[in-house]
């Protein structure tokens, strides 16, 4: 009898695959890599790469055949301002003092906050009990789901000049980049840090086709 094969859940697409693939093992993006799969599909958020890259150095260590499963990241449309850059630490000069800035960035972010005490900021994060990182800062809660209709409400309540946010893609997320736009608000958006090598697969379909072969 074969081993199982193991999915890193983390996105919306990991556990829309996970349905498809009952017998596979279930991973958390905090769990090791056990010993006895056949194959392991990483489908851990799409920023989080330093996961993604302890992962791949798992497998290949131990030579599992490994899969990212990563959906696309956003493309702008008529009517953006986009700004993208690499790190959240460089767009702190090119906020204005006393912009109202509405940050809806990851943990891993949270500290790169605290370069903006010159700006009015407003963090919306699930996790809304976190300490502000700059004196003055608003946290708002973070729980969906969110429509184009109430980001745009938000953004006008709290008379935003400026959203900071994540290139994390899907549909879920997308609301607060078209409020951005109709507002016609400037957004910066942070990329995605570079992958670890390896097969990577845009849908739940493809990862699934794939683990009927890995390992076979």
């Amino acid at each position: 009898m074969n081993d199982p094969a193991a999915i890193i859940v983390g996105s919306a697409e990991g556990t829309a695959l996970l349905r498809l693939c009952p017998d596979a093992v279930r991973l958390y993006p905090e769990d090791a890599v056990p010993h006895g799969i056949r194959a392991l599909v990483d489908a851990r958020h799409p920023m989080d790469r330093a996961g993604h890259w302890r992962s791949w150095r798992a497998a290949n260590a131990r030579g599992l055949p490994y899969l990212r499963l990563e959906r696309p990241g956003y493309a702008p449309r008529p009517g953006d301002r986009w700004i993208r850059l690499r790190h959240l630490r460089a767009a702190s000069a090119l906020v204005p003092r006393g912009a109202r800035v509405l940050a809806t960035t990851g943990g891993e972010d949270y500290a790169a906050l605290s370069r903006f005490a010159h700006a009015r900021l407003f963090i919306r994060r699930r996790s809304g009990r976190a300490r502000p990182p700059v004196q003055g800062a608003v946290m708002l809660p973070g729980e969906g789901p969110f429509t184009i209709g109430s980001e745009m409400a938000l953004m006008r309540r709290l008379g935003i000049d400026l959203l900071i946010t994540r290139d994390a893609g899907g549909e879920g997320s997308y609301p607060k980049l078209a409020a951005a736009r109709r507002l016609n608000i400037p957004v910066i958006l942070i990329a995605r840090a570079p992958a670890p090598p390896g097969r990577r697969v845009r849908t739940v379909q493809e990862a699934a086709s794939w683990l009927v072969s890995a390992g076979s």
